[in-house]
């Protein structure tokens, strides 16, 4: 795409309306009546390496300066109890679980 491309479309998009949801049970009903919601994370090195199951930062992993932003699209219960966050990153569908990562701490 050439460099605003969009503005030579005519097509200009826009915030209409946005809340500020913080906890886990608002986060999810925005998720459930309005879709994916933007959220942001911290980063650790052992991040980068995730592959499947529920992320959890390592005892050994260190930060990455800054927040990461994500889009959550849902959240699951696991047989435990736990609860994780359905997680849409940026990253390409060569990372994670097709480019999805499950996040403990869903609550």
């Amino acid at each position: 795409m050439e460099s605003n491309q969009c503005r030579l479309d005519n097509k200009v998009y826009r915030v209409n309306d946005y809340c500020w949801a913080s906890l886990g049970q608002n986060i999810k009903r925005e998720i459930f009546k309005n879709g994916p919601v933007v959220g942001q994370m911290v980063v650790h090195t052992n991040m980068l390496a995730y592959k499947e199951g529920s992320y959890h930062r390592a005892q050994d992993a260190f930060r990455y300066p800054g927040v990461h932003i994500v889009k959550i699209v849902g959240w699951s219960s696991r047989m435990d109890g736990d609860e994780e966050w359905i997680v849409e990153n940026s990253w390409g569908e060569d990372w994670g679980e097709n480019g999805y990562v499950r996040v403990l701490g869903g609550a």
